[in-house]
């Protein structure tokens, strides 16, 4: 593997502007160059626990959320410095405005938004967020608008929010249509915003229209199907289709015109259908001549013919993690239950294309941004890649003798996919993606 630098950093992530590597171990940031290698670094209050990048790629933000405390360097002006206190409160989350100019941090019990501002180093706030396990606030894809669900007495409400000035656009009232608001999706094409119940014993949604400042859709799953409550939502890249993931191990595609299903998706512990292929992992026993500590691990894949295929059960957390490839065409589809598989279904013909089963749990999956390539990391040294005609292991020569080294996290370079790092508990590598 062509490994070109290696760190001593547990967090990473690449600049939007494709240009910058950020990576932190602990207290300290370093920001280096990809294409002329000089570093910089500063110097933060606490241990650093997210890295986020501002659109522009001009600012760098260093959450040190447990400590109510996020820390702003300008990488086109070295010395100038932005610190973010919300004393006795901790922060739960932060993100960019689309301008690159505010920065929102959500308290700690989601009782408020802070909106601080870089150019004149103010705050203003957003008051009775609604406290819900997925973030109550989103940014359309154009950076026009603010959504977000609040919550007064026992009504929910959506907000729409001018991002550029913070008015207050139009509010749609949720109870009218759902119980009870469990999250919020934006659409690809910045107008409508679908809202899921968070009930377990029910399937419904509504969306809405911005521009007409309307409910435009509702569906509702008929209670004779037994239907289970809705993890997540997602819009498809073209914004045609709307993705319901349930707690019954089910995702129901919507299409945009009649808001109906159209298919559905199961993804459930076994596989019985034949028109697929189904990937497992063979890790190959290591050598009597390599320490039993060691981190050296071959790994290969097999196709299995034979139906039905039984998945392990891992996790006893519910949920999902749905990722779109660049151009829509594949989805992957991660069900926390099941965490030793991930799924791939082709969506122009809304069927099972793949299916890759590990034997260790899998902690991080993402598409290459201009390939139909998907790179998945779990406990061990060893990378699996998936492209449309086969899957491989590659191994990562990690320097780190630690013998229960577990890679976490794969990030891509956003634009290009050039580079990709690999973080685990002990270093980083940052890898030409040339290599496949």
């Amino acid at each position: 593997m062509d490994v070109i630098k290696r760190f001593d950093a547990k967090l990473c992530r690449f600049s939007l502007c494709n240009r910058y590597f950020a990576y932190s171990g602990s207290d300290t940031l370093f920001v280096e160059d990809i294409s002329t290698g000089k570093s910089r670094q500063y110097k933060c209050h606490h241990t650093i626990e997210d890295i986020a990048w501002s659109p522009d790629s001009e600012f760098i933000c260093c959450g040190q959320y447990k400590n109510g405390t996020v820390q702003i360097f300008s990488l086109c002006a070295p010395l100038w410095r932005f610190n973010l206190e919300s004393g006795q409160d901790s922060i739960a989350d932060g993100i960019w405005s689309p301008d690159s100019r505010h920065f929102l941090t959500t308290a700690q019990f989601m009782e408020y938004i802070t909106i601080w501002s870089l150019v004149n180093k103010t705050a203003c706030y957003i008051q009775l967020l609604k406290p819900i396990a997925h973030p109550a606030i989103k940014f359309s894809p154009d950076g026009k608008y603010l959504a977000l669900l609040e919550a007064e007495g026992t009504e929910d409400f959506l907000s729409v929010f001018h991002s550029s000035s913070w008015e207050k656009l139009c509010t749609f009232k949720c109870s009218k249509y759902i119980n009870s608001s469990g999250g919020l999706a934006w659409c690809p094409d910045s107008e409508k915003i679908c809202v899921w119940d968070s009930q377990l014993n029910c399937c419904r949604i509504l969306v809405c229209k911005v521009s007409s400042q309307s409910v435009i859709a509702s569906y509702a799953e008929p209670t004779i199907n037994k239907p289970a409550g809705i993890h997540s939502a997602s819009w498809s890249p073209s914004g045609q289709l709307l993705l319901l993931a349930s707690y019954d191990n089910k995702i129901r595609v919507l299409n945009n015109i009649t808001w109906t299903s159209i298919s559905e998706f199961d993804c459930g512990q076994r596989v019985t259908g034949r028109d697929n292929f189904i990937y497992t992992q063979v890790i190959s026993k290591p050598s009597p001549m390599v320490s039993s500590n060691s981190t050296h691990i071959k790994a290969s894949f097999k196709i299995v013919e034979d139906r039905p295929v039984s998945i392990k059960s891992g996790m006893k957390k519910f949920g999902y993690d749905l990722k779109w490839c660049h151009n829509g065409k594949y989805l992957a589809v991660f069900n926390f239950r099941f965490d030793h598989a991930v799924r791939i279904w082709n969506m122009e013909n809304l069927s099972l294309h793949s299916m890759i089963l590990l034997d260790f749990p899998i902690s991080d999956f993402k598409w290459s941004p201009v390939y139909h390539r998907l790179v998945l990391c779990f406990e061990k040294p060893v990378i699996t890649v998936w492209t449309e005609d086969n899957v491989q292991s590659v191994s990562i020569p990690f320097l780190s003798k630690k013998g229960n080294l577990k890679l976490k996290t794969v990030e891509w370079q956003p634009r290009s996919g050039s580079y990709f790092a690999l973080c685990s508990d002990a270093e980083t590598v940052l890898v030409n993606s040339a290599i496949f």
